[in-house]
């Protein structure tokens, strides 16, 4: 049916996983559902180049109103989101695309384009009020502003706001922003990045949420990191930190696990390392060595880390990064020690040592 969606106003859609070969709800459909609404469509020209007659034309959907998370009980959802005042007001209709998954990695998908924006006629909720930056931080939720990175830090912010918050990307200015500025190179331009895709929700709750981003590479220097979001009320807030640059920076590994340990002769075993760089390009170097000294593996591997998250004791979230490595003990079984050595681009290198027990198969 078609739905109408007012600038300022709360809405709530609610929907239904269905199975395909009869209709009927998944009753048994337990996980979490994707919803992203987009704005109007818009054309965009393709240019051929030179003499390349005629450019191509086509509609296509860049500008989003809302991307969240909630949960999936017994195949059925709903979702709430305010309509940021950046919207569009188009007779053509928006978009509204749905991915869900659960428990036991079955998928599904849907959307639907009855939706109009336009003004409406009973708005009464006003906001004045900026959004909250709770917390911004490089790399490490302990990272205090100055403190030394690498190359490639990784920036994250934690964000609220009741109004939620406009990632339209409609009117210039009004987009969620980082903009970095080197104060001990003056020659060096300031850098400004649109991070509007970057807002993740929390499950369930469109009023909170995090920005996360992999800066590109710096030089080495003092930089200021300035972030700035709205809400959806074009109401802003800003909030700096400063950052000391330095490809020398030393990486802290935060926890090195072996899994499965103990291992059997002859399989794989998985050498994890979290340490505080989230999205980085790093090395993970592998030793293992016998209790007499003999070293009966050395290899490396470069990858860019992924991002995991942990839950500390005070049921607070953490970002760190995690680079593995495997190896597959094809030795005799006994107590064996292993040390891995982690680095990033011309940094130092850290290590830490732990031992493993090979048993036998």
């Amino acid at each position: 049916e078609i739905t109408d969606i007012d600038y300022g106003e709360k809405t709530t859609l609610k929907g239904r996983v269905i199975l395909p070969e009869t209709g009927e709800t998944a009753s048994g459909f337990n996980g979490l559902v994707y919803p992203t609404i987009y704005d109007a469509s818009d054309t965009v020209t393709a240019d051929k180049g030179l003499f390349q007659e005629p450019v191509y034309r086509f509609a296509t959907r860049t500008r989003k109103i809302f991307s969240g998370r909630d949960i999936i009980r017994d195949g059925l959802f709903e979702f709430s989101f305010i309509t940021p005042l950046d919207a569009s007001a188009h007779t053509n209709y928006g978009l509204v695309s749905l991915y869900a998954c659960d428990e036991s990695n079955n998928e599904g998908n849907g959307f639907f384009e009855n939706m109009t924006i336009h003004q409406g006629e009973s708005q009464t909720k006003t906001d004045t009020i900026g959004p909250e930056i709770r917390k911004i931080f490089v790399n490490w939720p302990d990272f205090k502003s100055g403190d030394e990175v690498g190359p490639t830090p990784y920036f994250c912010a934690e964000v609220h706001d009741e109004s939620g918050f406009n990632v339209t990307g409609n009117n210039v200015g009004h987009d969620i922003s980082l903009t970095i500025r080197c104060l001990s190179n003056t020659i060096l331009g300031v850098k400004q990045y649109a991070l509007n895709d970057y807002l993740a929700t929390s499950i369930g709750d469109p009023t909170t949420g995090n920005v996360k981003f992999s800066v590109p590479e710096l030089s080495n220097g003092e930089y200021e990191l300035t972030f700035k979001v709205w809400d959806s009320f074009n109401n802003s807030a800003t909030s700096s930190i400063r950052i000391t640059v330095s490809d020398k920076h030393i990486q802290s590994p935060v926890l090195v696990q072996a899994f499965p340990t103990p291992v059997a002769q002859g399989e794989a075993v998985t050498i994890r390392v979290l340490h505080n760089l989230p999205e980085s390009p790093t090395t993970v170097r592998l030793q293992v060595y016998a209790q007499t000294g003999t070293k009966v593996y050395d290899s490396s591997m470069s990858t860019t880390s992924s991002e995991i998250q942990l839950l500390d004791q005070e049921d607070e979230t953490s970002f760190v990064g995690a680079s593995a490595i495997k190896w597959t003990a094809n030795v005799v079984p006994g107590v064996y020690l292993y040390r891995v050595y982690l680095s990033s681009g011309t940094s130092d290198t850290a290590s830490e040592s732990k031992k493993i027990l090979v048993v036998s198969k």
